[in-house]
């Protein structure tokens, strides 16, 4: 019974232990976002611009401007978009990104924008739960997402008719392997019966079974 109970009481302990260092984590977190909230983000270094506008660069959305690259480099567009960029997630930066050089004339879509960024400050406790929910893209890994928006990405590669191989070389193999299994007892059978056959040469028994 023992044998039984002590597993259980370590399982037990272990996810107790994971779920506390857990909480203990996303408190931590949870401070820093708060902390954190409508303040200049500390970067160290450049930002990764290659990467932060894949998004604008194959976005769809029908605006009325596009800021050029020389407009960009006339205003020190990187000290500005470092400045105002306060998003938790790369994908929330790459969005934003694209909002600034694409900005909006159209007064009905600006004015459809405040309520909610009225409704994210009123709200905390919901603006600070999609938050850390967020901050699972805010690895580098999560730039590559906006490549799912290119349209060669949803063309069918190439390659994915040999992967019905995937299914037939297994049962392949195994069937081959069964074979030579069988032959391999069958040969084992001749060699011994041969070397029978050498050894007792004289033995009329044996010449008859070998013949």
């Amino acid at each position: 019974m023992a044998f039984i109970i002590f597993p259980l009481v370590l399982l037990v302990w272990y996810l107790l232990a994971f779920r506390y260092f857990e909480d203990k984590k996303d408190t931590k977190k949870l401070a820093t976002l708060r902390d954190a909230w409508g303040k200049p983000k500390s970067t160290s270094g450049s930002l990764a611009f290659d990467r932060i506008s894949v998004y604008a660069l194959h976005s769809n959305d029908q605006t009325f401007h596009r800021l050029t690259q020389q407009t960009l480099l006339d205003i020190d567009f990187p000290e500005v978009f470092a400045f105002t960029d306060r998003t938790t997630s790369k994908i929330g930066q790459q969005y934003f990104f694209d909002l600034i050089t694409h900005p909006q004339n159209d007064i009905v879509k600006l004015e459809s924008r405040e309520p909610n960024i009225l409704f994210f400050i009123e709200n905390q406790d919901t603006r600070e739960e999609i938050q850390m929910e967020l901050l699972h893209l805010s690895q580098n890994d999560s730039y590559h997402l906006a490549s799912l928006f290119r349209p060669p990405s949803l063309v069918r590669p190439g390659w994915l008719k040999y992967a019905r191989l995937n299914v037939w070389l297994p049962i392949l193999f195994l069937s081959l392997s069964t074979s030579y299994t069988a032959m391999l007892v069958k040969n084992s059978k001749v060699v011994r019966l041969c070397w029978r056959v050498l050894v007792n040469r004289n033995c009329k028994k044996c010449t008859s079974v070998y013949l």
